[in-house]
């Protein structure tokens, strides 16, 4: 791939560059900036040591300091999420929903009715928007109280064939 082709595939390179740059050119400013000041009494062993710890503690300084200026700059802009991804400024909410989403669902020794009672809502809402084939919601449980395992696996073989015809439901049980 030659450099013009490698730009054209990568739209952060230029993103990178630039950030690679400010970091690296603070960087070399601060470290010359103590080096400086510690010539003035002359330069010796102990200095040195101080200047090379200096600099291998400051990258995360340096880093944080101009991801905090950006982000500032970038909050105050028009459209923060699209200055951040500008792929997201072509959606627009309507467009279909063409992968497969799982979702899933972790318990481990909780109130069974609960979980179902909480789960619902999240099932139906997404019945209603008309895309529930492309969703599988997976319950996947951890449960190690046999009395409690005895209550999941009837009750949620229930919920599954209560919603089989509307959106997929899958339980789970690690033994």
């Amino acid at each position: 791939m030659r450099g013009n082709e490698r730009e054209r595939s990568d739209p952060l390179a230029g993103r990178r560059v630039f950030f690679t740059l400010i970091v690296t050119a603070s960087m070399a400013g601060l470290i010359w900036l103590l080096s400086f000041a510690l010539t003035a009494g002359g330069f010796g062993l102990l200095d040195l040591i101080l200047v090379v710890l200096f600099a291998v503690t400051l990258p995360w300084s340096v880093i944080g300091f101009w991801n905090a200026t950006i982000g500032l700059f970038i909050m105050r802009s028009a459209d923060p999420v699209a200055a951040v991804t500008p792929v997201s400024a072509r959606v627009t909410g309507d467009e279909p929903i063409t992968a497969k989403t799982a979702i899933l669902w972790c318990v481990r020794n909780e109130d069974t009715e609960r979980v179902i009672r909480n789960i619902e809502p999240m099932m139906e809402g997404i019945v209603a928007s008309g895309v529930a084939e492309k969703f599988h919601v997976f319950i996947l449980s951890d449960t190690n109280y046999p009395e409690i395992a005895a209550i999941e696996e009837p009750r949620f073989a229930a919920l599954a064939a209560q919603w089989h015809d509307r959106i997929a439901l899958t339980y789970r049980r690690r033994s």
